[in-house]
C-alpha cells in the first residue's frame, strides 16, 4: 500500500469549529494537494442488487459490496454467498473495484439471542460470543472472495451506534485485530480499513478512545461516515478536521476514507415517506441541490485531505441516485459522471471560501487551468477572471461568458478558456 501523507487541510482557528453541523461564517482556506485526482476517489455504495436494482449505467472506480453475517451463515456452519456474490459479479463485470463490509452478528452467535428479537439492528452490532465464530467468519469470506478482484475489507458498520460508550471499544479492537491477522494472512495485498465510524458529535470521544488504545494499527485505512444532512457539503470539513487532529495524535499518516455519505434525494416516479424510519438523513431535498451537493461533496472531501468518497447510494428507495424503480437515474446521477469529468487527473491548487461564502476552487492539468466556483446561499454577480471566457454548470448547458460577471449558484460552475 502506498505511503499517503495526511494533510491537515482546513485552516481553521480552533474556535471557528464551532458546534453542531454547520460551519460558522468567515473565509475558509483549504491547502493545496500535491497528487492529481486520482479515479479511486470515485466510489458508490450499491445496493438491493438482489431485488431488482440495476448496476448504475456510470463508471465509478469503487464500491461497497456488504457481506452481512446473519444473511450468508443464518446456522453455524451453513455458509451460503449466493446474494453477496451478486454484487460481487456484477462489480467484477463493471470493471470496479471492491471493499467487502464484514459485520451483522446473527442471532445464534450471540450471548443472549432472545435479546436479538427485541432490537435486531442493535443487537446484530454487538460483538459474538465466542470470537473463535468471528474469525471463521472472516476466513471464509477471504477464502471465498480474495480472488475476486477484492480490493479490501472494511470489518464492522457503524461500532458506535449500538451501544455507544465506551463499553464497546475492548471487544471491537479485538475482533478488529483477529480480522486484520485473518484478512493478511489469507489475502497480504488486501487494504484492511477500521471500521466504519458514524461522524456523530458523540463519536469523537469514542474514535479518540479506541486509537488511544491502539485499534488504528489493526488498519491500513481510518473510514468514518460523514454524513451532515440536512446541512450542506460543507459541514463535512469540520467533521473531516477534528477526526484528522485524532490521527495526527495517534497515527501520523494514515489515509482517511469517506466510506459514506449522502441525502434524501426526491424521486420523480414515487415519493417514499421513510423519514421516521431513517430519521438521521434529514428532509428531502430538492433537484438542483442535490446536483450542487454532489460536486461540492468530491470538491471539498479531495481538497480537504480525504482520499475517497463512496456515494450513499445507488439503489435506496430515498437515497439513491436513482429513481423508485431503482433503475433510471436522477439528475445528480449525471452530476456524479460530471464531477468525474471535472476531476480526475486535475491538481486541485487551492480551494477557498470568501466571507461571502462564496466558493473557488483552482484546478490545473500541464497548460490547462480551470476555475470551479459556487455559493453557499445562491444568486450572486461572480467577476470571471478575464483569462476564462467559457462557462459550464455541472450536469448542465456550457455558454460564453457575456462580459465580466456571472450569475452563480448553488451549483458549481466551471470557467475554462474554452
Amino acid at each position: 500500500m502506498r505511503k499517503s501523507v495526511l494533510l491537515l487541510a482546513i485552516m481553521l482557528a480552533p474556535m471557528m469549529l464551532g458546534q453542531g453541523g454547520f460551519l460558522p461564517d468567515g473565509p475558509i482556506t483549504l491547502q493545496a494537494r500535491p497528487s492529481a485526482v486520482p479515479p479511486s476517489l470515485f466510489g458508490m455504495i450499491p445496493i438491493k442488487l438482489n431485488w431488482g436494482a440495476s448496476w448504475p449505467p456510470f463508471s465509478f472506480y469503487g464500491a461497497m459490496v456488504w457481506v452481512y453475517w446473519g444473511t450468508i451463515e443464518p446456522q453455524p456452519g451453513a455458509v451460503d454467498f449466493t446474494r453477496v456474490d451478486v454484487g460481487v459479479a456484477a462489480a467484477n463485470k463493471n470493471h470496479t473495484a471492491v471493499i467487502l463490509v464484514l459485520g451483522g452478528t446473527p442471532a445464534w452467535a450471540l450471548c443472549n439471542p432472545q435479546g436479538a428479537a427485541k432490537d435486531n439492528l442493535a443487537m446484530a452490532s454487538r460483538a459474538p460470543c465466542d470470537l473463535n465464530a468471528w474469525r471463521d467468519y472472516v476466513r471464509s469470506v477471504v477464502r471465498h472472495y480474495k480472488n475476486s478482484g477484492i480490493e479490501g475489507y472494511e470489518p464492522w458498520n457503524e461500532p458506535n451506534n449500538y451501544p455507544a460508550d465506551a463499553s464497546y471499544i475492548a471487544p471491537l479492537l479485538e475482533m478488529n485485530r483477529i480480522a486484520y491477522e485473518v484478512i493478511k494472512k489469507e489475502q497480504p495485498s488486501a487494504l484492511v480499513l477500521t471500521s466504519g465510524i458514524n461522524a456523530t458529535e458523540t463519536s469523537w470521544d469514542y474514535l479518540e478512545n479506541y486509537a488511544r488504545a491502539g485499534g488504528l494499527k489493526y488498519a491500513d485505512i481510518l473510514a468514518e461516515h460523514f454524513y451532515v444532512p440536512p446541512a450542506p457539503p460543507e459541514a463535512m470539513l469540520r467533521k473531516i478536521r477534528k477526526v484528522q487532529q485524532i490521527v495526527q495524535r495517534y497515527r501520523p499518516g494514515m489515509p482517511i476514507w469517506n466510506t459514506e455519505t449522502g441525502w434524501r434525494i426526491p424521486n420523480h416516479d414515487r415519493i417514499v415517506d421513510d423519514a421516521s424510519a431513517e430519521p438521521w438523513a434529514g428532509k428531502y431535498i430538492t433537484d438542483k441541490e442535490s446536483v450542487a451537493y454532489v460536486g461540492r461533496s468530491y470538491l471539498l472531501t479531495w481538497a480537504a485531505g480525504v482520499d475517497r468518497l463512496y456515494w450513499y447510494s445507488w439503489g435506496h428507495p430515498s437515497m439513491g441516485l436513482n429513481e423508485y424503480d431503482m433503475k433510471t437515474p436522477k439528475p445528480a446521477a449525471h452530476a456524479f459522471e460530471a464531477i468525474q469529468k471535472w476531476m480526475i487527473g486535475q491538481r486541485v491548487t487551492s480551494c477557498e471560501r470568501s466571507a461571502q461564502k462564496v466558493w473557488t476552487c483552482k484546478l490545473e492539468q500541464g497548460s490547462d487551468r480551470t476555475l470551479i466556483a459556487w455559493s453557499e446561499d445562491g444568486d450572486v454577480q461572480f467577476a470571471v477572471p478575464a483569462k476564462f471566457n467559457v462557462a459550464e454548470e455541472l450536469a448542465g448547458p456550457r455558454e460564453s461568458i457575456p462580459g465580466r460577471y456571472f450569475r452563480l449558484g448553488i451549483v458549481p460552475v466551471r470557467f475554462s478558456e474554452k
